[in-house]
């Protein structure tokens, strides 16, 4: 049975599911926490697969969301806001809150909560300003145990006041298992040139990191592989960690990308600057004239999709840029 057909109203991101392998045990974990408490949390370095779990969690609990499952992102790069929040459950909900005072937000957004079966995911919450932090606080301290209403709070890392009302139910993810790679690989052995037994080297590359697989995978037999390899060993012990590997990967990737079709780095990043995705229309429209003639279009998106670089939401055809690798286009080529 189809997502859609479960549950009456969801805005989840099932396109990040593309490819998605092993995570049993954190998955079995979360899905006990999610049975005991009104909120969870996952952190983890950028990159490291936590709204991809949080979505396999969601599409495997469905069932028991009948009622609702929202995800809610901040709006823009700054602050995570209250009406973040607020503003995607008038979405999804059709609440009408917005049109209310906004002393009342709070206690209009437990209304749809509380006794109902439905699932918050609240995404990239490690910068939320004080408003945000204190009225959620409220919301999921007035669920309590035996409301229905339940949360799943993702980030790098979050505020103490979170993880004080969250308690033990806080998983920190780490990068993949060797065996989770070897099952990817198998997964991914018509798009990618690696066999089973690279399961082991592809993992001392990328530390199980789920942002650079594929991106690692498209350079495997290419002299950038060496390039990659070489740049990571000669990196400083005290740089060599998983946020500056991603920032070495992506640097070589790019420089890769860029000899093999200019058009797609330019697309990139000019792609780079739709923080929320960008519509594969508007994707023509507003920047690919703007390139000039060569390859089509969709040979090109789907080189960066193949990359790593980019994914792409078939359901509401949109393409996005993993906020990390967005950051990194920004701050090297714009």
């Amino acid at each position: 049975m189809a997502l859609e057909e479960k549950i009456s109203l969801s805005n989840l991101g099932l396109y990040r599911l593309e490819g998605f392998v092993g995570r049993q045990h954190s998955l079995d974990t979360l899905k006990k926490w999610l049975r005991e408490y009104p909120v969870i949390a996952i952190t983890g370095t950028s990159g490291v697969g936590k709204s991809t779990l949080a979505t396999a969690l969601a599409v495997q609990e469905a069932m028991r969301f009948e009622e609702g499952i929202l995800w809610i992102g901040a709006t823009g790069d700054e602050l995570f806001h209250f009406y973040d929040i607020v503003r995607d459950i008038e979405d999804v909900l059709a609440t009408g809150i917005t049109n209310q005072p906004k002393d009342t937000w709070t206690l209009r957004m437990l209304q749809r909560l509380y006794g109902y079966h439905r699932l918050l995911i609240i995404d990239e919450f490690s910068r939320p300003d004080d408003d945000a932090i204190e009225n959620l606080v409220s919301a999921i301290s007035s669920i309590g145990p035996g409301g229905h209403g339940t949360f799943i709070l993702i980030g790098r890392t979050l505020p103490q006041p979170i993880l004080d009302l969250v308690g033990e139910a806080h998983l920190h993810l780490m990068g993949m298992t060797v065996d989770d790679g070897a099952e990817w690989i198998a997964k991914h052995r018509e798009q990618y040139p690696l066999a089973p037994t690279d399961a082991e080297a592809l993992h001392h590359i990328t530390a199980g990191h789920p942002l650079l697989l594929k991106m690692v995978a498209h350079i495997w037999h290419t002299e950038w592989l060496d390039t990659l390899r070489q740049r990571l060993a000669t990196a400083a012990p005290a740089e060599n960690t998983p946020y500056d590997a991603i920032h070495i990967t992506l640097e070589t990737v790019l420089e890769a990308l860029h000899a093999e079709n200019a058009q797609a780095l330019q697309l990139a990043v000019l792609a780079s600057q739709a923080s929320g995705g960008i519509a594969a229309r508007a994707l023509h429209q507003l920047y690919w004239r703007h390139i000039g003639a060569g390859d089509p279009l969709l040979d090109v998106a789907q080189l960066l999709v193949k990359s790593g670089v980019m994914a792409y939401n078939p359901i509401k055809k949109r393409y996005i840029i993993h906020p990390r690798v967005r950051q990194f286009l920004t701050e090297r080529y714009v």
